[in-house]
């Protein structure tokens, strides 16, 4: 069986969706495949367009999320009962910390974001002052 037909597949994933680069991808196959092999797989297979088409993707669906936690948590805060509140918590959950920062201090109009990263009791209070309209 050909190298191509062994690693091309496992190495255009790490390339790809893992973000390995060549050097890494020379190492991690060392011994196995060679420098040159890797970039001419990458060449013939148009690696660079495929991730940079995955890279894209994943942005538009990370926009969407937050999209869609934007709207559960202004839901909550506007008819705060226990679904829309589970559903804002879920949402929350879902998009971490950092990003319910900014989309909390978003819901203020301001931009303030604090640099350090919170306890989530902190999170729990702003969540809690929100639904309260403090």
């Amino acid at each position: 069986m050909s190298k191509r037909a062994l690693y091309n597949d496992e190495a255009a994933r790490l390339f790809i969706y893992d973000g390995y680069t060549l050097s890494q991808l020379e190492e991690y196959f060392k011994g196995r495949v060679s420098a040159r092999s890797l970039w001419g797989w990458k060449e013939d297979g148009r690696w660079d367009e495929k991730k940079k088409k995955q890279q894209q993707n994943q942005t538009d669906v990370r926009g969407m999320v937050v999209q869609l936690a934007k709207i559960a948590l202004r839901n909550a805060i506007d008819d705060p009962d226990p679904q829309n509140i589970y559903a804002a918590m879920a949402a929350v959950g879902r998009i971490g910390q950092k990003n319910f920062l900014e989309i909390i201090s978003g819901l203020e109009g301001g931009s303030e974001v604090k640099e350090e990263k919170p306890d989530i009791k902190d999170i729990f209070k702003i969540l809690q002052d929100k639904l309260e309209g403090k």
